[in-house]
């Protein structure tokens, strides 16, 4: 099963408004809407969003989310700020980004390519002992992570599953093959993170 590793944070994964071609931004309008944008802040190594709940780091090593770190290997190069907007972007031109409100971080991603085979983004989770399932996903202490929504370019919803991976210590979001053969790119993956109780 091919992988495709990436930083994700506190998200909502959808495409990107800049440089986007119009299929892209077709995606934009799955996006979902949790309220007035946060700016970012930069920092000595990246950018960082305070909320009134929750503090995030964003830098070339991974995402801090309160006490929760998420580091993986799919994009490589240093987040850029454009407005409200955080993104890393992939040499296949596959785009990262964050934005986020006082109600946690949203992030997105345009898949700009096909995988062979299924499509498995995969994140490695520490800062916490592990998850405990909660309706629509997992909760790591204080930060949830649910709500997980697939599409593609011509608005059609992509079955999709959140895998948890205790051994390993990671968290898959998974489409499997048959979903993705007729899919119009770019793909957009979207699950939401947010912070306080379950």
């Amino acid at each position: 099963m091919p992988v495709l590793s990436s930083r994700i944070g506190l998200l909502a994964l959808c495409a990107a408004a800049i440089a986007c071609s119009p299929q892209e931004q077709e995606g934009l309008k799955r996006m979902r809407s949790i309220g007035p944008r946060l700016a970012p802040t930069q920092v000595d190594d990246g950018y960082s969003f305070d909320g009134p709940t929750f503090e995030t780091r964003l830098t070339q090593r991974g995402v801090q989310v309160a006490e929760l770190s998420w580091q993986s290997s799919l994009t490589l190069g240093s987040p850029v700020a454009t407005d409200d907007r955080v993104e890393y972007r992939g040499a296949d031109g596959s785009v990262e980004w964050y934005e986020a409100t006082e109600q946690g971080l949203e992030q997105g991603f345009t898949l700009a390519t096909r995988p062979e085979g299924d499509l498995t983004l995969l994140g490695t989770v520490d800062g916490i002992s592990g998850a405990v399932t909660i309706p629509g996903g997992f909760s790591f202490g204080s930060v949830t992570y649910t709500g997980l929504e697939a599409w593609d370019a011509a608005d059609r919803a992509l079955p999709a599953e959140m895998i948890w991976d205790d051994a390993q210590r990671t968290v898959s979001l998974f489409i499997p093959t048959d979903a993705l053969e007729s899919a119009e790119l770019p793909l957009t993956v979207n699950p939401l993170f947010a912070t306080g109780e379950p």
